[in-house]
């Protein structure tokens, strides 16, 4: 076939060459403001590569500046006549790219990261190979920011060339544009072939499943699922919640081989039918439909705030105080509770048990029980925790100015309640130097309560356990909210994670662990909170706050090679973290053009375990950025708790997590030493959450041993904190 040749002409007012066919001569002109500038004709292009026009046939490349027509007409001299006369080997399908079709995914390697091209041929090579490394259509762009990689595609291919096109710019790095667009020929393995053509049929046999079931065919098995009646007063419809064609449940369709529509009846209440000859492919796609549908409902579950008042019996005034001490400056006032003398108890532990009545700890197990019952169809990475920091309230704007101010106890009770003239949050630090400074002292002195544990970092430290309270040596976390510079219009913000942890027999020498990378869940610029429990210490102007945070954990293979890039650039200044003393940043990395740091946090965690008990508390040394000194924090965790909720974190669609009696599971009766619970089968003991919420308050379980015994730990290590 013979190619047309092309003049182009640069028109300044727009960002992009505009390409004109014209009658085939023999050379080409490229105009540059209007300027002829005569330049070598372009190579012979093969019939397979993607091109824009229907007439012509161009490379897969958009020359989006003046600065990369310059450095292609610098490339093109060195390209020979007959650079790409032959047609490649494997073609490379671009159809959709053809006809202007929006890619699926577009990935941006930066500049930094690409390795310098020099002739059509390598982008050919790299665009070729990616596609039929991965099944789906990549072609590559030559944009103002380096390469963009526009991916077709939907499913398990778009999801491989996301991996493959991430490894080749990780690898690329430092490596010459030939070698780098030169299409490596793996050996030929039989076996391997074999396994990945069976692969290959078995894919396009369960495809079918997405489609219509085929119309004059009878089916051995039938379900019919009614659509919820909760969805429904709110006005949602299957469509709302799975797409016009029912395309959320393609990943049920396939993996049970069944065939999902909706119920075609007149008249008949809204439904889905599910179809197939296997019967017991067809009980499992009625058990996960139902578990979808239980994730839609839980949607539209918002933990209620619970604000219980520990200390109420010590005073019947409020008065609010600026903040002072805190590494981030906020307009937020400290409520504190002015202590009547005639009213204050002698034992804060009794202050708790006073205050925490049957009524109240029922009404706090519940809404954990709602909760848990909550998340269990949600995939993604959940960290239950139950921190002690500072207890601050802002006024709303226009309702009423606190500082200064008094308020009775029982109308400052109410308004937490309701949040309409403050709003409360729960610190993560103390928001007290003279306070901080003690912490450490006081939690190593605290040998009736606490005890050294095990070591539970990985690496060469695991199991490592310290002779003593103040022997106990910390572990380093850092964390970071990431964004990529060119994609703010569509903002995806990445959270990267290292530890580090302590080389046994090695003081002071730390091993790196590998980076964990997380995306915030939609429209959150922080961790998901989805409980929102809080005990209150009015006196002290400090509280417990029980928190479930979430993000969506993201396999590194998925993960830009910027940001992995930016990761693995992050360094241990050794002379500082050996020294745990200093105040001083402990980390440093590498600044990148293409990376934005949003947010980020340092902690330095030392950690203990409650006597006889699994439960486990942090004292965090916490450097905020741009803080030049750190704030204290402390949480209680369950040894266990990571475990149950591990399960979420890879949970595939329409399953759900196990947690049996889940009440029971994450508080046990006395705390969860092993050699006292016994060998006690875990049924699963759940519950309709819809159930739960409209369930009177006459009928909640009571408070559970387990609860009981929590709270009492809780009270106990405020006693030692505090220094009472």
């Amino acid at each position: 076939m013979r190619h047309r040749s092309v003049r182009c002409c640069f028109i300044r007012s727009h960002a992009h060459i505009k390409l004109l066919p014209f009658p085939p001569p023999s050379t080409s002109r490229l105009l540059i403001h209007t300027s002829p500038i005569s330049c070598r004709p372009f190579p012979s292009l093969p019939s397979s590569y993607p091109f824009a026009h229907n007439s012509c046939t161009l490379p897969a490349i958009r020359l989006t500046s003046a600065m990369d027509t310059s450095q292609y007409l610098h490339n093109a001299n060195a390209i020979p006549n007959t650079a790409l006369a032959e047609k490649p080997r494997i073609s490379t399908n671009a159809a959709a790219w053809r006809h202007h079709q929006k890619p699926n995914r577009v990935i941006t390697a930066a500049k930094e990261l690409c390795p310098p091209l020099v002739n059509w041929r390598d982008i050919e090579a790299i665009s070729t190979t990616l596609s039929s490394d991965s099944g789906a259509s990549v072609v590559v762009e030559l944009s103002r920011q380096g390469l963009n990689f526009l991916i077709y595609g939907q499913g398990v291919p778009l999801e491989e060339a996301i991996k493959v096109t991430n490894k080749w710019i990780e690898n690329s790095q430092g490596k010459s544009g030939p070698s780098a667009g030169w299409a490596k020929q793996r050996a030929f393995i039989q076996n391997e072939w074999y396994e990945n053509e069976v692969k290959l049929i078995e894919m396009e046999r369960k495809m079918q499943f997405k489609r219509a079931p085929p119309e004059g065919e009878e089916f051995l098995h039938k379900v019919t699922v009614e659509w919820s009646d909760d969805l429904q007063v709110r006005g949602v419809t299957c469509r709302d919640a799975f797409g016009l064609q029912l395309e959320a449940l393609d990943i049920i369709r396939t993996a049970d081989e069944v065939y999902i529509s909706l119920n075609s009846e007149r008249g008949a209440k809204p439904a889905i039918d599910i179809v197939g000859h296997n019967l017991e492919g067809v009980q499992e796609a009625e058990q996960h439909l139902r578990n979808m549908v239980n994730k839609v409902k839980a949607k539209y579950y918002d933990c209620e705030p619970m604000y219980i008042i520990i200390d109420e019996a010590e005073g019947s005034k409020v008065a609010f105080k600026p903040a002072q001490d805190w590494p981030v400056p906020t307009s937020y006032l400290v409520p504190k509770l002015i202590v009547d003398l005639v009213m204050q108890g002698n034992d804060k532990r009794t202050s708790y048990q006073q205050a925490l009545a049957e009524e109240q700890l029922v009404r706090m197990q519940h809404e954990l029980r709602c909760c848990f019952e909550a998340i269990r169809f949600q995939r993604a990475a959940f960290e239950f925790s139950i921190r002690y920091g500072c207890f601050e309230v802002q006024p709303q704007a226009h309702r009423i100015a606190l500082e200064g101010k008094t308020f009775d106890l029982d109308k400052f009770g109410r308004s937490l309640s309701t949040g309409v003239t403050m709003k409360p949050v729960v610190r993560r630090w103390f928001g007290d130097r003279q306070l901080e400074n003690q912490l450490l002292g006081r939690l190593m002195n605290a040998n009736h309560l606490l005890e050294p544990i095990a070591s539970t970092g990985g690496g060469w430290s695991v199991g490592f356990t310290a002779s003593s309270l103040q022997d106990v040596r910390p572990t380093l976390r850092g964390t970071w909210f990431l964004q990529e510079v060119g994609k703010r219009h569509t903002r995806q913000d990445i959270v990267v994670q290292i530890r580090w942890t302590e080389v046994q027999d090695n003081e002071g020498m730390y091993e790196k662990h590998a980076p964990q990378f997380f995306k915030l869940m939609p429209d959150q610029e922080l961790p998901k909170d989805y409980l929102d429990i809080n005990l209150v210490e009015l006196v002290e102007g400090r509280a417990w706050h029980f928190g479930l945070e979430a993000m969506i954990a993201i396999p590194k293979a998925m993960v830009s090679p910027v940001m992995t890039s930016f990761a693995n650039g992050i360094y241990l200044k050794k002379d500082l973290a050996k020294n745990i003393n200093s105040t001083a940043a402990w980390v440093g990395w590498h600044d990148s053009p293409s990376i934005q740091i949003l947010n980020g946090r340092l902690d330095r965690i030392y950690t203990f375990g409650i006597k006889e008990t699994d439960y486990q508390v942090q004292a965090m040394a916490m450097w905020y950025r741009g803080s030049k000194q750190p704030g204290w924090g402390l949480k209680v965790q369950h040894k266990d708790w990571n475990m149950h909720l591990g399960q979420l974190e890879t949970l595939p669609p329409g399953h759900s997590a196990e947690f049996g009696d889940s009440i029971k599971n994450f508080f046990p009766d006395t705390g969860g030493r092993i050699s006292s619970r016994g060998d006690e089968p875990n049924v699963n003991v759940t519950a309709n959450l819809m159930e739960l919420l409209n369930m009177d308050e006459a009928a909640y379980k009571p408070a559970s041993t387990g609860i009981r015994f929590l709270v009492k730990a809780l009270a106990e290590l405020s006693q030692v904190i505090n220094g009472c």
